[in-house]
């Protein structure tokens, strides 16, 4: 029954629930049941969905996460970043078909959202279309310079087009930016041995090997 005056407490009960992950065994199941009795009482809160959309994205089920961004878009067309969740939540499914015009509808509702064009890019990347791909994550790097994220992809992106060089640079850039990402070393690797420059190839795998010493790879990485 609606009565937003007795709602709050159902999302602080959940949000405590959550608190308890790794504790309680039902933590996650008290958290949904908690917001579904927010939402009953205060259906026209958008944010009780979206509690809702994100407990769902972390237990896997899609189908879910989509009804509860399909209920706060019935309330709110316009709700800040909805395509961008949509565009998310097709991607963590592999959709990436599905993925790209709800990030591109983000973009043109926000030309600066730099997460739109980071997920777009990543989307783009992953169906092989590397030169939008190229073109969305030098813009991502273009709004935050400091993003090691938006460097690493429009890395990964370069290696795809076989422009070595470039990716290596972006990949350096990235480990300034975040040094203790062992698999930076990794793809730089990679580029090194695509080039045939075995000695700064082995020397950047070495470093990867000392940092992520359990690497499921490393016996291969090992033979070259």
């Amino acid at each position: 029954m609606a009565n937003p005056d007795l709602a709050s407490p159902w999302r602080v009960k959940a949000q405590v629930y959550l608190a308890r992950d790794g504790v309680d065994k039902k933590a996650y199941q008290h958290a949904l049941d908690a917001y579904t009795s927010f939402v009953e009482r205060n259906p026209t809160d958008p944010t009780g969905y979206f509690d809702l959309y994100s407990l769902y994205m972390k237990l896997g089920n899609y189908e879910r996460a989509q009804f509860e961004l399909e209920r706060i878009q019935s309330y709110y067309p316009k709700y800040p970043n909805l395509h961008l969740y949509k565009g998310i939540m097709y991607s963590t499914m592999g959709n990436y078909r599905a993925a790209v015009p709800e990030f591109e509808v983000e973009i043109k509702q926000n030309e600066q959202h730099l997460q739109a064009y980071l997920g777009l890019g990543k989307a783009q990347l992953e169906m092989r279309d590397f030169e939008s791909a190229a073109k969305n994550l030098q813009m991502a790097m273009r709004l935050n310079p400091k993003s090691s994220e938006a460097k690493f992809y429009s890395a990964m992106t370069n290696q795809r087009l076989k422009n070595f060089v470039g990716a290596i640079a972006l990949f350096k850039t990235a480990l300034d930016l975040d040094p203790g990402n062992p698999l930076l070393y990794k793809r730089m690797g990679e580029c090194y041995r695509e080039m045939g420059e075995t000695q700064a190839m082995r020397a950047a795998f070495k470093k990867y090997l000392q940092m992520e010493p359990d690497a499921p790879d490393r016996r291969e990485i090992e033979r070259l």
